[in-house]
């Protein structure tokens, strides 16, 4: 697949990571960024940079980590684009024709992480439509753990057919959240 179509250079992404692991003192994996990333693109309102920045970094930015911040800039920036044109794809490492063939835990745990940055209450706002939205995230994070609270009556095959049709639906989902976004705070002024 087309780096172009992460919203990201997937080479770039791997040589700040081993940057940001250096910052970090621990080895976080680079689709978890990218996740982290895509909630921060995907935010109903823009975040400060020093706020997001800092965090992605493990530090304060400065003269030290300029090239990084530039590179991550760079992506946000692209990840904005692709997720626009809806031409995103979350980057979850291995054969992403399938789920069962790709790692989507760390992409999921970087944009819920990042998620919880979105303010409250549009959140509550935007309510069942944003949690429809974004399920399918929720799900990719830990499917064995979601179906054993939510799906035990469904049998294997069930699972299957759901998680298939779950990870088709999942950029899709994505590429509907600015309108959703813009929706709410159309309210919201309006209020």
């Amino acid at each position: 697949m087309d780096s172009r179509t992460y919203g990201i250079d997937l080479s770039e992404l791997d040589k700040i990571f081993e940057q940001l692991s250096l910052y970090h003192r621990e080895e976080i994996p680079p689709d978890y960024w990218h996740g982290y990333l895509t909630a921060i693109a995907l935010r109903p309102t823009a975040q400060p940079e020093n706020q997001w920045m800092g965090i992605v970094l493990g530090r304060e930015p400065g003269i030290e980590t300029a090239e990084v911040e530039e590179s991550l800039r760079g992506m946000l920036g692209g990840i904005i684009d692709t997720i626009s044109n809806q031409t995103f794809v979350p980057y979850f490492p291995g054969d992403r024709s399938s789920w069962q063939d790709c790692t989507t835990h760390n992409w999921c745990e970087g944009f819920l992480t990042a998620s919880c940055s979105w303010p409250e209450d549009l959140q509550l706002r935007a309510g069942e439509e944003l949690l429809s939205l974004t399920l399918p995230v929720v799900i990719f994070y830990d499917p064995a753990e979601y179906f054993e609270e939510h799906g035990t009556h469904l049998s294997r095959y069930e699972r299957e057919e759901i998680l298939d049709q779950t990870f088709a639906f999942l950029p899709r989902g994505l590429y509907e959240i600015p309108s959703l976004w813009g929706e709410v705070l159309q309210v919201v002024d309006d209020d």
